[in-house]
């Protein structure tokens, strides 16, 4: 096992050499000298990451889940949605072919996992939101797992720890609207209890990508 690491370090080792020289040289393909030095990163750091002895025990090293080139890709998907991918490429400071193989490693990484396109749903119609919350009977969640898929109102549901087992945000053409969906949710036989809050503005709207700034901290 330890001559198997071993091995894998010095091919790492020499993927770095070769970049390095590529680079030196002034290669006219600039970017293949940086991708065969991150190859050699991810040889050491991902497949095959750094050990640790402790008291003749072998363990690995916390793997680092993305580097500084995925940021940069993510970071201008964020603030560039409409651009197209020869223009973040540019953005970034690689080439298109190396902004896209980024991109589909991403993708089939599962650290992105789709494109949504956001909605102001007031606009819409939908000028009421609410948080509610759901206790529900032992051993039923699966079945309101399937009545809150089903209902297109319901924009977000999460199980939680607390007073309720089930917290969702809905939406609704007004108050009466609002009130009717509760009572639809209060029929299901696997809920015991309803508690709901009306949102009257939001101060942070939805950022999930914007926990990539935490990455930085």
């Amino acid at each position: 096992m330890r001559s198997r690491i071993h091995l894998w370090f010095r091919i790492a080792h020499q993927f770095s050499l070769a970049a390095a020289f590529l680079q030196a040289e002034e290669w006219n393909e600039p970017d293949f000298g940086r991708e065969l030095a991150s190859v050699g990163k991810l040889l050491a750091r991902r497949r095959f990451p750094l050990i640790e002895e402790k008291e003749g025990q072998v363990s690995r090293v916390p793997e680092q889940i993305i580097d500084d080139l995925d940021r940069r890709v993510l970071r201008t998907l964020r603030d560039m949605p409409r651009a197209t991918l020869g223009e973040m490429a540019e953005h970034v400071g690689v080439s298109r072919t190396t902004f896209k193989a980024r991109l589909d490693r991403l993708w089939e990484s599962g650290i992105i996992i789709g494109h949504e396109t956001q909605l102001d749903l007031a606009s819409m119609g939908l000028e009421v939101q609410a948080w509610v919350q759901l206790n529900v009977q032992q051993g039923e969640l699966e079945p309101i797992t399937e009545m809150l898929d089903g209902l297109p109102h319901v924009i977000e549901a999460f199980v939680t720890t607390g007073g309720a087992d089930v917290q969702c945000r809905m939406v609704a053409r007004s108050t009466a609207h609002l009130q009717e969906l509760l009572l639809e949710l209060s029929r299901h036989p696997a809920v015991t209890r309803t508690k709901s809050s009306v949102i009257l503005s939001s101060l942070v709207s939805h950022r999930k990508v914007q926990a990539l700034d935490l990455l930085d901290l």
